[in-house]
């Protein structure tokens, strides 16, 4: 089988700008020197960039656009961004700027008749559904549960391509992804790609994840302020055990093999 028709899981790297320094998505620490120099990326299979401040000046949009330009300028990968999309307007902004998709949080995923209009301009594999949820509710709670998932479905409805479900609880505590979640999945209609975001600490967690077949890509970001070679060791690990991760991009191509 071509390497261009293997269902390969997915390895995304999640970038955080609060006033577009880089920072831990955990108390939102700033990594003054990571910013500039934006290590392992080349290991990744896509790039979420999200804004977690809430300015709407123009400097801070403008200082922004910049940061992505400057943290993208060496690495030819897929691009989302999210943060401080709220309006038509602000999506389409996103997409000049360069990105491929686009994050999509409850104020904008409100907006139908908005993600409709986006869906037609860009399809529905350019949009990705960001629901935020605590693991620690999922578990205890029928009717929690039953909401999380029932918003899923919803947006599936509305045409998003994708689903991005990011546990708040989890996030920056590098103990392990939402296993609990992904397994009740199994048992729902969402047929969307699923993502999993929060808590992952290193290479056994994503193995777990993807136990689930309904996962199809994993989030990483507070790990990768810890090493510099974080993201090439996991898949290094992920694929001497048999996983389906690409091993060869950029200009080091082969070198996980």
């Amino acid at each position: 089988m071509s390497e261009s028709k293997i269902a390969y899981n997915r390895i995304i790297g999640v970038l955080t700008l609060n006033f577009s320094i880089l920072t831990r998505t955990h108390g939102f620490v700033p990594d003054y020197p990571y910013t500039d120099c934006f290590i392992d990326s080349r290991y990744f299979d896509e790039i979420v960039i999200v804004k977690v401040d809430n300015s709407t000046s123009e400097r801070d949009v403008n200082l922004y656009r910049d940061a992505v330009e400057r943290l993208m300028r060496k690495v030819a990968l897929p691009l989302t961004l999210g943060g401080s999309i709220t309006t038509f307007n602000d999506a389409c902004l996103r997409f000049e700027w360069g990105a491929d998709r686009i994050l999509l949080g409850e104020t904008m995923l409100g907006q139908t008749k908005e993600v409709k209009r986006l869906i037609s301009l860009f399809g529905s594999q350019a949009l990705i559904a960001c629901i935020n949820y605590y693991s620690s509710k999922l578990e205890l709670s029928d009717s929690y549960r039953k909401k999380t998932v029932n918003t899923a479905l919803r947006y599936q409805d509305m045409g998003v391509g994708e689903i991005l479900f990011s546990a708040i609880d989890k996030d920056g505590n590098l103990q392990g992804m939402d296993n609990f979640l992904a397994r009740q999945l199994e048992s729902t209609p969402i047929g969307l790609p699923v993502v999993l975001n929060g808590g992952l600490g290193n290479w056994l967690h994503i193995e777990e994840a993807f136990e689930s077949k309904k996962i199809s890509g994993v989030c990483t970001s507070n790990i990768l302020h810890l090493t510099t070679t974080s993201v090439r060791s996991m898949k290094q690990a992920l694929i001497s055990r048999g996983g389906k991760f690409r091993s060869n991009w950029q200009s080091e191509a082969g070198a996980l093999h």
